[in-house]
């Protein structure tokens, strides 16, 4: 018979090459027809004769093909030692191929997760009691004069004529009572008729000539202001301002209002029960592993070189004179057969996908209606499946957003209102930024004005006069009203922001002119930008 090749295949796990149980037939019948030959191991056939020469060295076993390293199989039965002749011919060394590991099991799914139980919904809370009203505050202390007019000549003040000199302390409140029909009372910076010059901080009503006007000295007035007639130029006097001054009577403390009762507070509603949790749902089994890739077959193991037979005796000389006969050279021994070199290992079969696993329990709906009375925890249910691992390529990396800009620095930005009449206004428009940090409101001459958020804002403001405050939400960012070329600073500094759409970069201004003569008036803003 000859000799029975295995088939190994032409690429690993192609399918192609013999079978397990075809390659281990083989196998057998190769080791049995060396048993036919030389015997089964006990029994040994005895080939003798002439010592022959060395056997042959038998050749290398080809190189099984290199195989992608599989995952290692159960090893296959040990071939079997072929016997050891006497002298004779060695036998060639079992080499079947490894056994192909068997697959693992497949593993149990995960079971799936129960609904989750329904949460109480919670109580509604009681009412808070209503807070009883703040008692009425007691009337503001202050030291009020008389103001009468003396004709057109001068003003009559507490009964004193011929416009006397006032004497006022920062920090206190007068209350001027004016009954001087026709004759306008001013509190000034200077001694001019008309409007201009007006000292405005503190000073409420200012200009009245029938009524009440407020002046709560502040700390940093002046040491000199005056008050004078509209009209009149000689309805004027001084008034000294001072730290310290006489101490006059103490006036009488207005009674402290009543303080409301505080209301009752109501009861704390009832907390409600919280939903039993439902039940965890039922583990399902874990999803099947898939099968381990089978190990390639081990490359045939090369038989071993046939030993050459062992030589015969040379025969001995005759007796005689003649030399003896040299001994028949003994025959070398044939070396063992090289071993065929062992068949790469044969290349892993993939490993099979991961089972999918179960998709995650459903969530119970959240409960509705008031909350009820708290109730005992529900039982945690089991853990639900593992929803499948998603698959699909990577999707590509986004490029890098733009790096963020450096911080804006401060700004200034500028506009001019043209020529305008004293008491006139005029409408602007400065370039500065969508939104912005308001730090400073610079004007080159007395001055009122007002920043917007947008034109139609500024339109419904131009008939609020400059003693009411404008309305929240009605579009104003901050008004300032200066006697003269300064700068004021917006402590602590506003936020301001363009209302159009699209947004842009204008700063809407309304600028009232208060220098006492026409002026053409610049407003600058120190802006730090804050939107891009």
């Amino acid at each position: 018979m000859a000799k029975q090749i295995i088939s190994t295949g032409s690429a690993p796990n192609d399918g192609t090459g013999d079978t397990l149980i075809t390659g281990a037939t083989k196998i057998n019948q190769n080791f049995s027809e060396i048993y036919a030959t030389f015997g089964n191991g006990v029994n040994l056939t005895t080939i003798s004769g002439a010592q022959g020469p060395q056997g042959f060295l038998g050749p290398q076993g080809a190189q099984g093909a290199t195989g992608g390293t599989g995952s290692a199989g159960a090893q296959g039965a040990q071939g079997v030692s072929g016997p050891q002749g006497s002298q004779g011919i060695q036998g060639a060394a079992g080499g079947g191929p490894q056994g192909t590991q068997g697959p693992q099991g497949a593993q149990g799914f995960q079971g799936i997760q129960g609904a989750q139980g329904f949460i109480g919904p919670q109580g509604s809370q009681g009412a808070q009691g209503v807070v009883g009203s703040q008692g009425a505050q007691g009337a503001v202390g202050s030291r009020t004069y008389s103001v009468t007019n003396s004709g057109a000549s001068s003003y009559t003040i507490d009964g004193a004529s011929g416009n006397p000199t006032l004497n006022l302390l920062r920090g206190f409140t007068y209350t001027f009572s004016i009954n001087a029909s026709g004759h306008p009372f001013w509190i000034k910076t200077a001694q001019v008729t008309g409007t201009g010059s007006a000292y405005s901080s503190g000073v409420t009503n200012n200009g009245t000539a029938s009524g009440t006007i407020t002046f709560a000295v502040p700390y940093d007035a002046p040491n000199t202001l005056y008050y004078i007639c509209q009209v009149h130029i000689g309805m004027s006097g001084t008034i000294l301002i001072t730290d310290v001054g006489p101490t006059g009577a103490q006036g009488v403390q207005g009674a402290q209002g009543v303080q409301g009762a505080q209301g009752v507070s109501g009861p704390q509603g009832v907390q409600g029960t919280q939903g039993v949790q439902g039940a965890q749902g039922v583990s399902g089994p874990q999803g099947v592993q898939g099968t381990q890739g089978v190990q390639g077959t081990q490359g045939v193991q090369g038989a071993q070189g046939v030993s050459g037979p062992q030589g015969s005796q040379g025969i001995q000389g005759a007796a005689g004179g003649g030399p003896q006969g040299a001994q028949g050279v003994q025959g070398v021994q044939g070396p063992p057969g090289v071993q065929g070199s062992t068949g790469s290992q044969g290349t892993y079969g993939p490993q099979g996908a991961q089972g999918v696993q179960g998709p995650q329990g459903v969530q119970g709906p959240q409960g509705f209606g008031p909350q009820g009375i708290l109730g005992p925890q529900g039982v945690q249910g089991p853990q639900g499946v593992q929803g499948p691992q998603g698959f699909g390529p990577q999707g590509i990396q986004g490029p890098q957003g733009a790096s963020g800009g450096a911080l804006g620095g401060r700004v200034t930005a500028s506009q001019s209102t043209g020529t305008i009449a004293n008491g006139a206004s005029a409408n602007i428009t400065i370039t500065g930024f969508k939104t912005y940090l308001l730090a400073k409101i610079q004007t080159s001459a007395a001055a009122w004005v007002t920043i917007y958020i947008d034109s139609a804002s500024r339109s419904n403001d131009a008939s609020r006069t400059e003693t009411t405050d404008p309305l929240p939400g009605s579009g104003v960012i901050a008004e300032i009203i200066t006697t003269s070329a300064t700068t004021q600073l917006i402590t602590p500094g506003t936020i301001g922001f363009n209302n159009d759409d699209p947004a842009s970069t204008n700063v809407y201004a309304k600028v009232v002119n208060k220098s006492g003569s026409n002026a053409n008036i610049t407003v600058t803003l120190t802006l730090v930008q804050m939107e891009s």
